[in-house]
């Protein structure tokens, strides 16, 4: 069973309002094993200036009181979720080496210095195939020239914004629709010895699916990928381990026998069998 979730925001991040205790208070309620604090980095535009109001040295301090606290009861790994932009590669090497954290995420939230979250600029300007496959673009241009993470966040969650910012009659993304753009991805992660995360938003959002969908994990899979990890993207304890029944089938189903957790950036594998 999946027992650990291994991403997560508390009010370190800027669109969290939940506490460290009460966020881990609830993982132990749930059962989980470990929970990793993956709050955000990300970069301000134009220029690379760190975005975190309260310090990450302050954030990881919490996280590791917190160890201290509920040591016995639940781990309680340092992580962080790294924004990736291909011009703020330095900076962002920078801050991971100079902090000693268990695991990074690296995700892409933002396409010429516009987030989409905010900004519907990417799906008003452009017909869905070319808003994904900018996405994708992006993703695979940050991922060329930044190596210091161990797993690619949401992989196609794109398609979460599209649903509301967005005017698509349908905006389903589909894996066959931008094959060559995704397996070049895959490719990088896996040459590079990266994971991905299966990141159950997608189905808190009502997507039915996650982020990345079926068909990419068995792609990754196929192609020879190892490393997955389960995150529900938590901002709020409700929604620790959100979805991950789903995945536990879906793992099930595609032959996926074992996860990754990590300690001091190395993966263990577990095995996910019921």
């Amino acid at each position: 069973m999946i027992k650990s979730d291994y991403h997560s925001h508390t009010s370190y991040s800027f669109d969290s309002k939940a506490s460290v205790d009460s966020m881990v208070m609830q993982a132990i309620e749930l059962g989980l094993e470990e929970i990793c604090f993956t709050d955000h980095i990300d970069f301000t535009y134009p220029e690379c200036k760190i975005v975190s109001p309260y310090g990450i040295a302050a954030n990881i301090a919490a996280i590791r009181d917190a160890a201290q606290r509920y040591k016995g009861q639940i781990r309680l790994p340092v992580g962080v979720e790294i924004g990736l932009r291909p011009d703020c590669a330095k900076i962002a090497d920078e801050l991971v080496v100079a902090h000693n954290f268990d695991f990074v995420i690296g995700s892409v939230h933002e396409i010429d210095g516009i987030d989409f979250y905010y900004y519907p600029e990417l799906y008003e300007n452009n017909s869905k195939q070319q808003a994904y496959n900018r996405y994708f673009e992006a993703t695979l241009q940050a991922l060329q020239v930044y190596e210091n993470y161990d797993v690619l966040g949401h992989m196609d969650y794109v398609e979460r914004y599209a649903v509301t910012r967005g005017h698509y009659a349908d905006t389903a993304l589909e894996y066959k629709n931008h094959k060559e753009l995704i397996d070049a991805i895959l490719r990088i992660l896996i040459d590079r010895g990266k994971g991905i995360e299966i990141n159950t938003s997608g189905l808190a959002y009502g997507l039915n699916r996650t982020h990345p969908q079926s068909a990419i994990v068995a792609r990754y899979a196929e192609m020879g990928g190892e490393i997955i990890t389960i995150g529900s993207d938590a901002h709020s304890p409700r929604m620790i381990a959100y979805g991950f029944d789903v995945v536990q089938d879906m793992l099930e189903s595609l032959g996926i026998r074992y996860i990754a957790r990590f300690e001091g950036r190395r993966a263990v594998m577990v095995g996910v069998d019921s």
